[in-house]
């Protein structure tokens, strides 16, 4: 029965049995189908829902078809980030789509538009300090990349492409000039061991949590100008009273000079006279920060 709304169904199981009744050959087996219908009706069956014009189409009659067998395999979207989200908020009216059997991906769009570099108006009402940092990028300023070139909204339990390795990056980095360990070392001035002990992870420079706190959710905010975050950063926040302080490319980020890899130093974040030394490194190494915009204003 899945794959059926009720009311389709029952329709369907209503044919059967008058036209038998007209024969003269009253069914108990259907008597007790129809009964078996109308009682999926009261208490609710999965994948079936009585629809109508306009009617909202819940996610699980989404998820009947979309197993991987008649339609694209989606069903990581129920332990996803976006668990709590409706198909249809993302993805329109799926009311024709449903009523039509779903044929080729047709009365639904597909969001294509996220796609397009330049549109990420669909993730921003609720990632809007994420997007703005992005517009912020030489990424988004060339045009470049789109929300889903990195980011699978359907996937669990983690929307993001693992960051164990550099394989996201080095799609289109490796043609600039990053493609050997020796190209990549000679920019992080790290040895290089992305997935063992995290050295030279591209993002563990380029997506330094905004806060290290975000309170009320499991997860940090990132910054997403894809920019290296410079130790001045955390000492002006410290100046400002903010705490904790906030972390850096340099000092902050777990996994990164806390202790975790025995053979790296530490540095302690909320250290003042620490960041001070980071940044004299950091600007030998890359130059002092230029002045920039509040690129992680909400």
């Amino acid at each position: 029965m899945e794959g059926l709304t009720v009311s389709r169904a029952r329709q369907s199981v209503c044919r059967i049995f008058c036209r038998d009744a007209m024969r003269g050959r009253s069914s108990c087996l259907l008597l007790a189908a129809l009964i078996a219908v109308a009682g999926a009706s009261l208490l609710g069956v999965r994948g079936c829902q009585n629809i109508g014009p306009g009617s909202p189409i819940r996610n699980d009659v989404c998820l009947v078809c979309h197993t991987g067998q008649n339609a694209e395999d989606i069903t990581a979207f129920r332990d996803g980030p976006h668990k709590g989200l409706r198909c249809e908020g993302c993805h329109g009216s799926g009311y024709l789509h449903v009523r039509n059997g779903g044929r080729g991906g047709l009365f639904i769009s597909d969001l294509n538009g996220l796609r397009t570099p330049a549109d990420r108006g669909l993730c921003k009402p609720c990632h809007e300090t994420e997007v703005n940092a992005f517009e912020t990028s030489e990424h988004a300023e060339e045009g470049v990349l789109s929300c889903v070139a990195c980011h699978n909204v359907h996937a669990g339990p983690s929307g993001a492409p693992s960051s164990e390795n550099n394989d996201m990056c080095l799609r289109c980095h490796a043609s600039m000039g990053f493609n050997n360990d020796a190209a990549v070392e000679a920019h992080t001035f790290h040895p290089v061991d992305p997935a063992g002990t995290g050295a030279s992870r591209c993002v563990k420079c380029h997506l330094v949590p905004i806060e290290r706190e975000y309170p009320g959710h499991d997860f940090l905010r990132l910054d997403h100008s894809l920019r290296p975050v410079p130790p001045s950063r955390s000492i002006e926040a410290a100046d400002n009273r903010v705490v904790p302080v906030p972390a850096n490319s340099c000092a902050g980020v777990a996994g990164c000079h806390d202790g975790s890899v025995i053979t790296a130093p530490v540095f302690n974040v909320d250290d003042r006279a620490t960041n001070v030394l980071l940044q004299i490194y950091y600007n030998d190494r890359y130059g002092p920060p230029e002045p920039e915009e509040d690129r992680l204003a909400p």
